[in-house]
């Protein structure tokens, strides 16, 4: 029951009531400073983000992936981008280039230059969530949705020069614009609803399952109002055209996919883990929170609203977009990783922070809660030399000297050329090394190719990447003498040279990555 204006709510007598109820008052004087000087704490906010995503997008080393991104991108004009995908160079339609190129202009064909529009994309995300929160539950619950998807691994893809990071942008954009057709009855939410949801299907291809949110949500509204938005509706029908680069593309790439690649559970399974493991602090400390005994009056300020039926199907639906990616990706055959799904934290963290915000206390645990971890994550960044790539648990180097204990390994045999065997960690030990080891490094791929080495082969022939490729036959049957750097992942690639008849030995070892010596017997010099 809500106090009397003026009157002091008397105290609960029990240790812990009284406790909760003090907390619920700080809370409360806490929530009501942040309604106050909520532009203040946004501004600190955003700066934060761009200070601590641009450190590690400029110390971060490209990975594999990103490395089409830099190769295809740094073709002469937009159209020899366009002939170099339709060869088979990458999957990511043009659009995504074109935003890429841009980037490239103003900054640099640096490692932060490139990845400049996901990190703008991921910020606009970061907004849209905050706007659409704070509308209905007060700043301090608009502050923590600002944070949740920072805090969550999807923050990953703020600062990697792939299109993931854009999609999220352009589709908490069109949450917003959609949002906005609700208040607006103007053409210009909805056109900003198309352009955000054509944006994004242009973007990447799974994008397009962006739509199913949003088709859900109209018919929840129907099943309330009977009445259709035609312009919301035309808005999403516009938007599918921009599939059409992709379906070209895909097309092309899907005699390259390799039953390795296609969608499988396990995958599945691991998707939600992967994006949302280190929140369970988080949706711990709410269910618990929602437990203890409460204080009206610490509510957030304004409370959270009730939310509408269509908003409650339209975070419903963003939350399974992993399981949507997944059934396309299997009825299409084409690859499935979690990567492709990372719009699911905007339903997430939506629905987490709304329940949160029925009760102040719940907010203010949840924004120091991720506050101190993300804090403790940077610092742990900060003072390590590697980190991992969520989809595909690969290591990453995150300083400019971090594969230079290989290279000088590689100098210390002289003479030799270098297999690289490994499907993913070649490329960027091929595109840092320095000319006088690059030279001599050649990348071995599976007996009957794959993606990955059908995909670097196409990039040596396009778009002058450094390095050669063998296919392994040929190095089997060559039986010429060779260093080998061999990830302990890959190793299992060595048995058919030891049944070949190669004689292998260890020469050095280090990080999961081994130097080897591989001698045919009778082999000829390369």
């Amino acid at each position: 029951m809500q106090s009397q204006p003026g009157v002091q709510a008397a105290a609960p007598a029990g240790a812990m009531e009284r406790f909760v109820w003090r907390m619920d008052r700080v809370a409360g004087v806490l929530s009501r400073s942040l309604e106050r000087g909520r532009y203040l704490a946004l501004t600190l906010l955003s700066a934060g983000y761009f200070a601590a995503t641009c450190y590690r997008a400029s110390r971060k080393l490209f990975w594999f992936d990103e490395l089409f991104t830099y190769y295809v991108s740094g073709l002469p004009d937009i159209g020899s981008v366009w002939r170099a995908l339709q060869a088979g160079a990458d999957l990511n339609p043009p659009f995504f280039y074109v935003a890429t190129r841009a980037s490239a202009g103003l900054l640099g064909r640096t490692e932060l230059g490139l990845r400049m529009p996901e990190i703008v994309g991921f910020w606009i995300a970061c907004i849209c969530i905050y706007a659409f929160i704070a509308r209905r539950a007060g700043a301090a619950a608009g502050l923590a949705g600002f944070l949740f998807p920072i805090f969550t691994s999807v923050y990953y893809y703020a600062y990697e020069a792939r299109p993931h990071g854009m999609v999220l942008g352009f589709a908490a954009l069109a949450l917003c614009c959609w949002d906005a057709t609700h208040r607006d009855r103007t053409a210009w939410s909805r056109v900003g609803f198309f352009l955000a949801l054509l944006a994004a299907i242009s973007t990447h291809a799974y994008a397009v399952l962006l739509l199913v949110p949003f088709l859900v949500a109209e018919l929840a509204e129907f099943a309330d109002t009977r009445r259709i938005d035609w312009g919301r509706l035309l808005a999403m029908l516009g938007s599918v055209s921009g599939i059409v680069p992709s379906i070209v593309l895909m097309a092309v790439m899907k005699g390259f996919y390799n039953e390795a690649l296609r969608a499988k559970m396990s995958a599945l399974s691991m998707t939600y883990a992967n994006h949302f493991g280190t929140a369970v602090p988080v949706f711990a400390a709410v269910i618990i929170l929602a437990l203890l005994p409460e204080k009206k009056s610490g509510r957030t300020p304004g409370g959270a609203e009730s939310v509408p039926l269509r908003e409650m199907m339209l975070c419903i639906a963003f939350t399974l977009l992993p399981l949507l990616v997944f059934a396309l990706a299997r009825a299409a055959k084409a690859p499935f990783f979690d990567r492709y799904s990372v719009s699911a934290v905007l339903g997430v963290g939506i629905l987490v922070v709304l329940l949160a915000a029925r009760r102040a206390l719940t907010v203010t645990v949840l924004l120091g809660l991720m506050a101190t971890l993300m804090s403790a994550e940077f610092v742990h960044f900060r003072s390590g030399n590697f980190i991992k790539e969520p989809s595909t648990s690969i290591t990453i180097g995150t300083t400019s000297d971090s594969y230079d204990y290989l290279y000088s390994w590689i100098l210390s045999q002289p003479g030799l050329p270098v297999l690289l065997i490994d499907d993913l960690y070649f490329l960027p030990i091929i595109h840092y090394a320095p000319p006088n080891v690059a030279a001599r490094l050649v990348h071995m791929g599976f007996p009957d190719g794959d993606v990955n080495a059908l995909g670097y082969e196409k990039l040596i022939l396009i778009c002058h990447a450094p390095g050669k490729a063998i296919r392994s036959q040929d190095v089997l049957t060559g039986r010429q003498s060779y260093l080998a750097l061999v990830t302990t992942r890959s190793l299992w690639r060595m048995e058919d040279m030891v049944k070949a008849g190669a004689e292998i030995t260890i020469l050095r070892s280090a990080n999961d990555v081994l130097l080897a010596s591989v001698r045919f017997a009778g082999s000829a010099s390369p």
